[in-house]
């Protein structure tokens, strides 16, 4: 239940995007944009061709999700195979992306948060693994402020 700043009983809400900015000081308030997919059966993820080792990856990111390829038939068991056996020789992941190029972070859902997402295979003779692993988090080093 939802009640305004009086206690009364809120029946319809406005929702409000509120910025705020490093130190959590709020420096604007506006309407929530509404951000469609971007990846569907008619606009693909596509590969960057940029190649990121496994262990740098995983150094690199927090992965938040991970998506498991699968193949429905014969033709796209052999695809999702030879990419995944490309990449296992690799030892690497490969950057994919929305849009044109792949230079658009992937959204899988309406107003859903953007992810960066980066590819992995596997290949056990004739079995295969491809995730999709997503991230929006990147790990770094702190840097020291001097006051």
């Amino acid at each position: 239940m939802l009640l305004d700043p009086d206690g009364n009983v809120l029946y319809a809400a406005a929702q409000v995007e509120v910025i705020c900015d490093r130190d959590g000081v709020e420096t604007d308030r506006r309407l929530p944009a509404d951000t469609p997919a971007n990846v569907d059966g008619e606009s693909p993820l596509v590969w960057t061709g940029r190649l990121l080792p496994r262990l740098e990856a995983a150094r690199r990111f927090a992965f938040t999700r991970g998506l498991q390829l699968r193949h429905v038939d014969g033709l796209t068991y052999d695809f999702l195979f030879g990419m995944a056996e490309e990449l296992d020789r690799a030892d690497a992941l490969m950057l994919v992306g929305a849009g044109p190029g792949g230079r658009d972070p992937v959204r899988l859902e309406r107003n859903g948060v953007p992810h960066r997402g980066f590819l992995e295979g596997r290949v056990d003779g004739g079995r295969y693994l491809l995730v999709l692993h997503l991230t929006n988090l990147e790990l770094a080093v702190p840097v020291e402020v001097t006051l």
